[in-house]
């Protein structure tokens, strides 16, 4: 069960399996099981200060695990045509194992207690109350370690009303919006920040953190295969749609600083130029002429 501890002015504390330290009238998490308040739990003193003290207690394997993201994991983990390495639940596949979809994989485990990883990608997922179940168990995981360094999910978009065309992460319970180009061609900026909001506030539902998106590479080869999930060639309403799903993703309306509970951190992506391609190059004669090249 949670423990929930009102700090005035200050953070609300929800720990599991932590103790809880009081000082000067306020409630911090035993992260180190010290029963002190050391500083990179103090909550008060600020975020380099916090990550330069945690940093020099923290072993060479410890730090390692904190610069790796996983691959995709897939709730349940079905080994079958994933192109993934096979995972096992307590060493048999998943459908002998009469795992409940929700539960972690011995590989996912293995994942935060010996290799110390905290960035996992959550690809496919039955429902988004599996993967509420499945992100909840995961940090019960990593609460349970030293230091209690809490995961850090990520997600690629699954707001989308049809299929995708790389990735096929749509995911049945969840808002439908239009993505990419066909965001792009509704030309409303507004409806575009109040698409990021809503899914923002269901990602973080699912105990996801980090999107994956944007996506705004411009679409000037028309042979790339996810042009289809950009907002297109145009690179001023690129940025006008761009800064608007960014403030809508990230936003916690009523927050101080606007960053809060409802916020989902952007990965905005490609690598540069990732969309272009040299397309007057190398395009066939055909789309040459349909795209206007000369």
């Amino acid at each position: 069960m949670l423990r929930c501890y009102e700090n005035s002015g200050g953070p609300k504390i929800v720990t599991k399996e932590l103790n809880v330290v009081e000082k000067d009238g306020f409630w911090f998490r035993d992260m180190s099981r010290t029963g002190r308040v050391l500083p990179f739990e103090d909550w008060r003193n600020s975020p380099e200060e916090r990550a330069e003290d945690l940093a020099g207690r923290l072993s060479l394997e410890e730090i390692a695990g904190l610069m790796i993201y996983t691959a995709h994991q897939h709730v349940p983990y079905r080994n079958t045509n994933t192109g993934l390495p096979c995972q096992y639940y307590q060493g048999k596949e998943y459908e002998k194992s009469k795992a409940a979809p929700w539960e972690t994989t011995d590989q996912q485990r293995e994942l935060v207690e010996k290799e110390h990883v905290r960035h996992i990608l959550m690809a496919q997922v039955e429902s988004p109350m599996t993967a509420a179940q499945w992100t909840n168990e995961l940090q019960e995981i990593a609460e349970e370690q030293p230091w209690a360094i809490p995961i850090s999910f990520a997600s690629d978009p699954r707001h989308g009303v049809g299929d995708g065309t790389e990735y096929k992460l749509e995911t049945e319970g969840l808002s439908g919006w239009p993505q990419g180009e066909a965001m792009a061609c509704t030309f409303d900026v507004e409806l575009c920040k109040e698409g990021a909001r809503i899914m923002s506030r269901e990602l973080r539902a699912m105990g996801v953190t980090t999107f994956l998106g944007p996506q705004i590479d411009l679409a000037t080869e028309p042979r790339w295969m996810r042009s289809v999930d950009t907002f297109g060639p145009d690179l001023s309403w690129n940025k006008r749609l761009t800064k608007a799903f960014c403030d809508g993703m990230q936003t916690t309306e009523g927050a101080l600083d606007g960053w809060g509970t409802d916020s989902v951190a952007v990965m905005v992506k490609h690598w540069p130029g990732g969309g272009t391609g040299g397309g007057r190059k190398r395009c066939p004669l055909c789309i040459r002429k349909i795209c206007g090249f000369s």
